[in-house]
């Protein structure tokens, strides 16, 4: 991947402008001591071998912006908005610098200052004004779990949110657990139509905006008696349990999925006996891994179900690498490098199928596994499959 691959094309007007961020995050980019162990995790760099472009290279680029010794270009932007808030440079950093948090304030003051990439504000204007990511009509939430919320209960203290990306790319992931919930005879409700967790907008620095996103959904949280929410997707949950405290402190408890169904197999309300005859590789997501520390419960699962020979890829858990999905937009290309390199981790091994717990994961690595003809699976659809609720894993 050259750097030419990264940057996006035309430069912007050189302005000079002196970055305000919180004092604690400013802080935080003078904590750096410019060691480079960092280096040795940022996905990002791994791709480009373009210095700047991993996590030193951007606090540098940091400091000369609080200083007023930058202009803001193209160039600046994009090594900015490449960083995919992976939290792997954080796992090496000796200092414990909260990387990932001086990211967001950054995307902020950008955001305020009107240097947002065009293709974030779209996405931006696609959830404030659709209530989801893709503007895809919101019709589409009835269409695929209309009789499925109809035969529900009307009222639980539990709520399933299946999310924009799952519900609209991948719906028969969400489907599949689902399935699982009721077939172990979990009580929940589900909303008529949902908006989307707003997560995005605060990974692009909207803050503003992801707050009136988490009002919106809070007040709607409240007004149902909801305790409880059961994510598809772990940046929802993610977004739930952190991000939204913000905003309400006392916010319901967020559970990624694969959290319940671990509990629902160990309770033996779910039975996990048709075989899959394969060998399996789980890809960690960055939300479910690094933020929400949920390692042992997806691998569980997998190495419940028979005939399953679980492998490891060379990078994992905690050192997992990111597929590069928060970034697709607009740079698909280096998150095509970033995907690949876990494709071709998985093809070593002999993996027929990589097994993941996210539906960005999922999307990102279904674009790219072909070419190793490599299976691509959520884990709910494999659970399903494996518990009988659902026919096929495909």
């Amino acid at each position: 991947m050259t750097k030419e691959n990264v940057v996006s094309g035309t430069m912007l007007p050189q302005r000079f402008e002196k970055m305000i961020i919180s004092e604690d995050s400013e802080t935080e980019t003078y904590r750096c001591v410019r060691c480079g162990f960092c280096r040795f995790a940022c996905p990002i760099f791994d791709a480009t071998k373009v210095a700047t472009f991993n996590c030193r290279g951007r606090i540098m680029v940091e400091r000369a912006l609080i200083e007023g010794g930058l202009p803001i270009d193209q160039r600046v932007l994009d090594l900015l908005y490449t960083c995919t808030l992976c939290k792997l440079c954080e796992t090496h950093c000796p200092a414990k610098i909260k990387v990932t948090d001086v990211m967001h304030h950054v995307r902020e003051w950008l955001a305020e200052q009107e240097h947002a990439l065009d293709e974030h504000k779209a996405i931006a204007s696609n959830i404030l004004e659709i209530g989801n990511t893709h503007a895809q009509d919101p019709a589409i939430f009835k269409e695929v779990f209309g009789e499925i919320i109809a035969a529900l209960p009307k009222e639980s203290s539990t709520l399933y949110y299946a999310g924009c990306v799952g519900t609209i790319d991948y719906p028969e992931n969400s489907l599949a657990g689902i399935k699982l919930l009721k077939e172990a005879g979990e009580e929940f409700i589900m909303l008529d139509s949902e908006y989307c967790c707003g997560g995005y907008l605060n990974w692009l620095g909207f803050t503003k905006d992801f707050k009136k996103e988490a009002e919106k959904n809070i007040e709607i949280f409240k007004s149902r008696g909801i305790e409880t929410i059961i994510t598809a997707c772990p940046m929802c949950a993610s977004v739930f349990n952190n991000d939204y405290k913000e905003v309400l402190e006392d916010m319901p408890k967020a559970y990624h999925i694969t959290e319940v169904l671990e509990r629902l197999v160990d309770e033996g309300k779910i039975k996990l006996t048709r075989p899959l005859e394969a060998k399996v590789t789980f890809k960690d997501p960055c939300h479910l891994g690094r933020y929400a520390q949920v390692y042992d419960a997806p691998r569980k699962l997998i190495e419940s179900i028979p005939g399953v020979e679980f492998v490891e890829l060379p990078e994992t858990m905690g050192e997992a690498r990111c597929c590069g999905g928060p970034i697709r937009v607009p740079y698909t290309a280096l998150r095509n490098d970033l995907t690949d390199e876990i494709v071709r981790d998985a093809a070593k091994l002999d993996a027929q199928f990589v097994v993941t717990s996210c539906p960005t994961c999922h999307h990102s690595l279904s674009m790219r596994a072909y070419r190793e003809r490599i299976r691509v699976l959520e884990l709910p659809r494999l659970v399903a499959y494996s518990a009988g609720v659902v026919d096929s894993y495909r």
